[in-house]
Parts: C-alpha cells; sequence; structure tokens
C-alpha cells in the first residue's frame, strides 16, 4: 500500500514533518509449499508467517530547524499514527499501529549541491530520511493495522 502526503503523521506522540509518503508491505518468510507426483507444478501454498513492514518517507528541509527533528532510535517501539486519504479527499481513515523502529537512514541527494557549494534553490537542499519499522499484532492473530473512517 502506497499513500501520498499523509496528515499528521506521529510516533510515540511526537509528530512526524514532511512526510512524503508511508509504504505498507507484507511479505512473508515462511511458506508452507506443497508438490504431488502428478507434475512440475506446486498444488498447495500458504504464507504461515507475515511481516507487516511500513517505510516513512520524509522530506527534510535543510534550511527549516522544525524539520531537524531528531528520529527515533531502532528498537524503539510505539503506536505510530496518520491520517490517509484517497487524492486528499476530505474524508478518509486513521490508520494506527504498533510498530518497532528497524532502521532510520537520511541521504542528501546530489541535486543538494553541498559538494559543489550551493544547489539550485529551496527544494534542492532537502535530505530525505526514511524511518523503516516492523508493525506488531496485539495478538499475533489480529491484523496489526487498524484504521476507522474519518
Amino acid at each position: 500500500m502506497l499513500l501520498i502526503n499523509p496528515k499528521s503523521v506521529a510516533f510515540a506522540d511526537s509528530p512526524l514533518p514532511g512526510v512524503r509518503s508511508i509504504i505498507i508491505d507484507r511479505k512473508t518468510d515462511i511458506l508452507a509449499e506443497e508438490w504431488t507426483d502428478a507434475g512440475p507444478h506446486q498444488v498447495f501454498c500458504d504464507a504461515t508467517k507475515l511481516r507487516t513492514i511500513v517505510r516513512i518517507v520524509q522530506q527534510l528541509d535543510i534550511g527549516d530547524a522544525a524539520n531537524l527533528t531528531v528520529a527515533p532510535l531502532p528498537g524503539v517501539q510505539d503506536q505510530l499514527t496518520f491520517q490517509a486519504s484517497i487524492n486528499n479527499a476530505p474524508r478518509g481513515c486513521n490508520v494506527s499501529m504498533v510498530a518497532c523502529v528497524v532502521s532510520v537512514i537520511t541521504e542528501i541527494p546530489p541535486s543538494a549541491g553541498f559538494a559543489s557549494g550551493g544547489g539550485a534553490g529551496p527544494a534542492a537542499r532537502a535530505a530525505v530520511r526514511t524511518i523503516t519499522l516492523q508493525a506488531i499484532s496485539p495478538d499475533g492473530t489480529a491484523d496489526p493495522v487498524q484504521t476507522t473512517p474519518i
């Protein structure tokens, strides 16, 4: 799931400014698979263990101190909340989950111009921070991503 420009993004009750997208991926590391002697094709497959990976992509304006917030540290587990809507519609849903920070990576694109001593304007003077988390189910059976209509 790709969410562009979500509103009111917060982790551990701290706002995360400049969020441009949130990506929620589902994957499995363990498959239950079966084949028969009748042919080479698989006859059964089930994802028995699921992992929900969330990536928050922030654009941090280097010239704005409000955007240079301290990122959460890997290993921190807390509540992630945000509002999502399709095409910035007035109605959407509140999304929440308990999640554990897996990594925080900040990159400065070449267009920022730090090596050459300048940039191509305010948009070029931005860093991109990606916070990767794993969502955690409250009981192992419930979906860790909870949505409620606004």
